[in-house]
């Protein structure tokens, strides 16, 4: 008679070993493609505003393009991954940013041209950043959960600094067209991905797929008995990428403060993102130390995640982890509002990229764990699709502020109180209440620990 095993609990109680070293090292490679990607418009505009005679507004729209087509990706990739899944609509999403963005290198050669690439190009690059997460969370053990995250999804930041690198080594014999061209390296990374990348064990059970779903846990744990298994997964599997679960009375209010912070620490992250170069300038800095100073926030996010996420693993809760790295950025942005000194503005601009942007993996790795595996590609993938709205605005009330006051320190202070409300909204954030038999596997992996 076969075993019966309980898929969750299995996957979380196992040991990292050189098979989940090799996800992490994949899903890595994901993701620094998705965030250099992103980051390519920024260093089209000085080459294209005068040669396809751009207003400002026009300029701007070169960046905002890709985020609408990132909107769509995140808020819809969801329910095809719970339905269809990870793996598949993964590679999907690859090919379809890979194919589009070396389009638009090849053949974008007016306004036009290139913000219908980028919109496409975009749909495919808000499937990535989500569902990796939504993916890592579940094939990871629990003790590393936080860490194995965030150094697979850190790959977002990485890339982002890629990109300027790029932008300015290369563009200058190659033109602004070769960032769009290295873009054709995502299709390699599918076909990796393809041989190398298992399907979620959760996915798999839900599915109905037990065969298939005991070889991948023969990988992530060969030191069990697979063969005799038979799976169980402890929640519904008949509703997969439902909306509706989302907002169903035991899900509502969680769903809605997912959306609540993400839309808000976006405004924050965005809005950082495209003022402080121009704004470190406004404030007194140099041509080349104000864009250092993007550099600077993007650098700090990775040791912010990183420590964020270490936090989150040894507290045992990722929602103080969050309200604690986003009350150092409170500080830090008021710090900002209230001096002008340039080892200041140094620390502070470090501080908000290490406090602000850090945090966001571990956010999303929150909003992964609050919810079934049914709908866990769908619930992160909506926050993100509804928090790129803070996203869009950011930069624009920011700038709206500035030109209203006729100073930059106003626009950080609305910052502060923004962050603020982002703390009190995830600290009501119910947590995901486990099963019994969750309990009793993580009481036998505990007490299989090394005193």
């Amino acid at each position: 008679m076969p075993e019966l095993k309980n898929v969750r609990t299995e996957v979380y109680s196992t040991f990292l070993n050189s098979y989940h070293v090799r996800v992490i090292a994949l899903v890595a490679a994901i993701t620094i493609f998705d965030g250099y990607d992103n980051f390519i418009p920024s260093y089209v505009i000085h080459f294209t505003q005068k040669a396809w005679n751009l207003s400002l507004g026009q300029a701007g729209f070169l960046v905002s393009s890709g985020l609408i087509g990132f909107m769509i990706g995140a808020l819809f990739n969801g329910s095809i991954a719970d339905r269809f899944g990870r793996k598949s609509t993964l590679i999907g999403a690859l090919i379809i940013a890979g194919l589009f963005s070396t389009a638009t290198g090849l053949w974008a050669h007016s306004f036009e041209t290139f913000v219908g690439f980028r919109i496409l190009t975009g749909i495919g690059l808000g499937v990535l950043l989500p569902l990796s997460t939504a993916y890592m969370n579940e094939l990871m053990p629990a003790r590393v959960s936080n860490v194995a995250v965030i150094v697979a999804t850190g790959g977002y930041t990485i890339g982002g600094t890629v990109a300027g690198l790029a932008g300015a080594l290369l563009t200058p014999s190659h033109g602004w067209e070769i960032l769009l061209l290295i873009g054709a390296f995502a299709l390699p990374i599918a076909l990796l991905c393809f041989y190398m990348l298992p399907e979620s064990p959760l996915f798999l059970v839900g599915a109905g797929r037990h065969a298939e779903a005991a070889r991948v846990m023969e990988r992530l744990a060969p030191d069990r008995e697979w063969r005799e298994t038979r799976f169980v997964l402890d929640e519904e599997t008949s509703r997969k990428g439902s909306v509706r679960v989302l907002l169903n009375p035991s899900n509502r209010s969680n769903t809605l403060l997912f959306w609540a912070v993400e839309v808000l620490i976006l405004f924050d992250a965005y809005g950082l993102i495209g003022w402080i170069p121009t704004v470190m300038i406004t404030r007194g800095e140099t041509f080349a130390s104000g864009f250092s100073f993007g550099a600077l926030l993007q650098i700090m996010s990775l040791f912010g995640a990183l420590g964020c996420g270490f936090f989150a693993d040894r507290s045992g809760s990722r929602k103080m982890a969050l309200a604690t790295w986003w009350m150092i950025g409170v500080g830090s942005l008021i710090g900002l509002a209230l001096t002008n000194t340039h080892m200041l503005n140094t620390i502070f601009v470090a501080l908000c990229g290490f406090s602000i942007l850090g945090p966001l993996l571990v956010l999303n790795n929150l909003i992964a764990q609050s919810v079934d595996t049914e709908v866990r590609g769908t619930a992160v993938g909506m926050a993100l699709g509804v928090g790129r709205i803070g996203g869009i605005i950011g930069p624009v009330v920011g700038g709206w502020v500035q030109q209203a006051t006729g100073n930059t320190e106003v626009m950080f202070l609305v910052m502060a109180v923004t962050c603020f409300l982002s703390i009190g909204a995830v600290l009501l954030i119910r947590h995901r209440k486990p099963t019994a038999a969750i309990k009793a596997v993580a009481r036998q992996a505990e007490a299989a620990l090394p005193s």
